[in-house]
């Protein structure tokens, strides 16, 4: 070994450049840093560490571009579009890590200084220190910036030129399966819309008692619950599954009967597994792999088959009759009377489709579900909870007219003392019959007494064509309204009306406003005091029924909670009727959970643009369903995945389609990034507290998204903490986990 470094010192020393003269890369020439051990620089998107020298891996590539300071290079990872960075370190040793590519960031500026021969080391502009490992940070963990002299054999890399063809995500060979394609997370789905409970007649709407309590299921001619037994086979893989199941002639009867909702694994089939940031399977996206030391190897990817026979009522023929589900973990494919209707994911968000086509109303028909438990929405969905699988939430058919409203936005415009309000109401009403025109909306307002407040007519003469829609806008003047808050959770009705069938929702006056760093609703200061909630039941699973949601959002009302925060996916829209009715302040949270930042989780697809429009259906969907819920005071663009272009995408859809709510994502505060509208932290202690509440970055208002937690805080207790948030500049409270 001796004698081969003096060969290598003597080859130097003939080199025709000297340790200080400038260097020459080409920035299309792909290097490998490897280091001592056989050792290798590699990028996974989340961190940056030491990996056995992997020749035909991309994460191990390198170019080596000129930054904007003279002398100086910016190292850019092009499998994952990502630069090493010195994470902020300045003149202190610590972690590396992969970061946005800015060649005029001093973080990203290296000094790459021959040793000998095609060995160099790598020093940081930011700070002075060296890449490489010391006493504390061994090959085969994360990467450091060091104190060491060139000399040291822990901070000097060779580079090896690679050849290795790359382009962003070349390592994803597309599967032949929807389940694993992040690209395809719906086919045939109905786009997003409100939350409203539909009637055939005002007679039906106001003697029914869920007009009242929308939680409650409704007893309306035009929805037919598909809640109960099912026809059930479970498979532990996709391999297994029985192929036609979905035909009319398939032989079922000696299968068993499930439950719907329910998850199978509590119903004896497989097993659930609880896990927090390590996904259940390989980190290889959008793939779904085996993972040593989990159950998956036995159940690869397991498969819930579900049959089952509705009678369609004979009255609803010629009307537009749609397949409704509030919820299926991860993935499914529907078929109705043999046919193929559509494919869905997202587990939290409902999902609509029109089988009007396939149905035969006056007989039994048949419908049938394929479940799988894990897929490539999987990897968005890494949340801190038991995993399962199953229709968990309603599932319902409902009958519409040709002519149909099929969406409403409520917003409202407040004086700036309370005492007058305008009701905007825009409606999309969509024509899936013959071309019509001149089309009619009655819209009625209704009081907390159950008086008419305001009503009017709102016409549309421009004519639409099948399959198209309108656009109807009107304005309603309220004079003193009775506001909502969650101290007097005042509920109007609106009810809308088209071409005979009424649909009707609830709706509470009030107005958000951040400002000055501080969060107002009804012009008085809010502190937000609340606690997390997750999907949970002994017994069920995540499949919770009505009784257990109410009994929630009561026993937080007799804690003295104000606010919930939707860890970390949305509820079920019932639960949304109870914050309303029962007053309670809502986070509205995507289903959206990646862990990018962590060396465990989800391979920079916070970043990557084919991960986008996941992203973006989720975040959108939520948007549109519960927009109208007054208990709904933020959004939250989802939990603990990193930072990239997605959230940020999905920050301005939220904008866009809601501008007066408030943004929150706790990671953007992490990273230092735009689309967040709060200064949100996890578990801080006492004195972070007392710094951030009164003296962030940005002026935002402070809060705590999870604090308090059951196994002990750093530091402090609940009285410390609201001490310093109730005397603040800033903090406006937060929630325990």
């Amino acid at each position: 070994m001796k004698s081969f470094k003096m060969a290598l010192m003597l080859l130097a020393l003939l080199a025709p450049w000297t340790t200080g003269a400038a260097q020459e890369f080409s920035p299309t020439q792909g290097y490998r840093l490897e280091i001592s051990d056989g050792l290798a620089l590699e990028c996974t998107g989340s961190s940056m560490t030491f990996n056995p020298v992997n020749k035909k891996s991309g994460n191990q590539v390198w170019y080596i571009q000129k930054s904007d300071r003279a002398g100086y290079f910016t190292l850019v990872n092009p499998q994952t579009q990502m630069a090493l960075d010195n994470g902020n370190n300045d003149t202190q040793p610590g972690k590396v890590c992969p970061w946005d590519v800015n060649p005029g960031n001093a973080n990203q500026q290296w000094k790459l200084t021959p040793v000998e021969g095609d060995t160099y080391t790598l020093t940081s502009a930011a700070g002075g220190l060296k890449l490489g490992y010391d006493d504390n940070c061994q090959p085969g963990g994360p990467v450091w910036q060091v104190k060491a002299q060139d000399s040291d054999e822990a901070v000097q890399w060779r580079l090896v030129k690679t050849n290795l063809k790359i382009t962003v995500e070349s390592n994803v060979d597309r599967s032949k399966n929807d389940w694993e394609n992040e690209t395809i997370f719906g086919i045939n789905k109905e786009p997003g819309r409100a939350t409203m409970l539909l009637y055939a007649n005002e007679s039906e709407m106001r003697g029914d008692e869920a007009y009242e309590k929308p939680w409650l299921s409704p007893n309306s001619s035009l929805r037919l619950s598909l809640n109960g037994m099912w026809q059930f086979h479970w498979s532990a893989k996709p391999e297994d599954r029985p192929m036609d199941f979905y035909k009319p002639g398939f032989n079922d009867k000696e299968w068993k009967q499930i439950p719907v909702p329910s998850c199978w694994e509590m119903q004896g089939y497989g097993t659930p597994i609880y896990t927090n940031v390590t996904y259940p399977f390989r980190n290889l996206p959008p793939f779904i792999k085996g993972q040593e030391g989990y159950t998956i190897l036995n159940e690869p990817n397991a498969v819930g088959s579900y049959r089952r026979m509705v009678k369609v009522p004979a009255a609803w023929d010629g009307r537009e009759i749609y397949l409704h589900f509030n919820g299926v973990y991860s993935a499914a494919y529907v078929w109705v009377n043999g046919k193929k209707v559509g494919y869905t994911q997202g587990p939290n968000n409902d999902c609509e489709f029109n089988v009007t086509r396939f149905l035969k109303p006056g007989n039994d028909n048949l419908v049938c579900v394929e479940v799988y438990r894990w897929s490539d929405g999987s990897y968005l969905e890494d949340q801190d909870m038991f995993r399962m699988s199953c229709i968990h939430r309603e599932v319902y058919l409902e009958a519409r007219q040709k002519l149909h409203t099929q969406d409403v936005y409520l917003t409202t415009q407040l004086s700036n003392d309370l005492k007058q309000a305008k009701l905007n109401v825009q409606l999309q009403v969509l024509n899936t019959g013959k071309k019509v025109r001149d089309i009619k909306a009655d819209v009625a307002l209704i009081g907390p007494d159950g008086k008419m407040v305001a009503k009017g007519i709102v016409g549309h003469s421009e004519p639409v064509a099948k399959g198209g829609t309108a656009t109807l806008n009107m304005t309603m003047d309220v004079k003193n309204p009775l506001l909502w808050t969650a101290e007097t959770p005042n509920l109007y009705t609106v009810n809308v009306s088209v071409n005979g069938d009424i649909s009707t929702q609830k709706y509470g006056f009030r107005k958000i406003e951040n400002r000055g760093g501080r969060v107002y609703i009804n012009n008085s200061r809010v502190f937000f005091k609340g606690a997390n909630t997750q999907d949970t039941h002994p017994v069920h699973g995540r499949a919770i029924d009505t009784a257990t949601l109410l009994r929630d959002v009561q026993l937080m009302k007799q804690a003295n909670m104000n606010t919930v925060r939707g860890s970390h996916y949305p509820r079920q829209p019932k639960m949304y009727s109870m914050f309303d009715y029962y007053g309670l302040y809502c986070m509205d949270e995507a289903d959206v959970e990646c862990h990018f930042d962590w060396e465990q989780g989800g391979n920079a697809i916070s970043r990557s643009t084919s991960w986008q429009p996941a992203y973006l259906d989720r975040t959108e969907r939520m948007v549109l369903r519960d927009r109208n819920f007054p208990s709904v005071v933020f959004w939250s663009l989802g939990n603990e995945s990193g930072t990239g272009n997605n959230l940020l995408a999905t920050y301005n859809r939220c904008k866009a389609l809601d501008p007066d709510r408030i943004v929150h994502y706790e990671g953007a505060t992490r990273g230092n990034a735009a689309y967040t509208d709060l200064w949100s932290v996890m578990y801080p202690n006492i004195s972070r507290v007392q710094n951030e509440a009164n003296n962030n970055s940005k002026k935002q208002p402070f809060f705590m998204c999870e604090y308090a937690h059951a196994m002990g805080n750093a530091v402090g207790n609940l009285k410390e903490y609201w001490d310093i948030i109730e005397q603040s500049t800033y903090g406006i409270g937060g929630c325990v986990w």
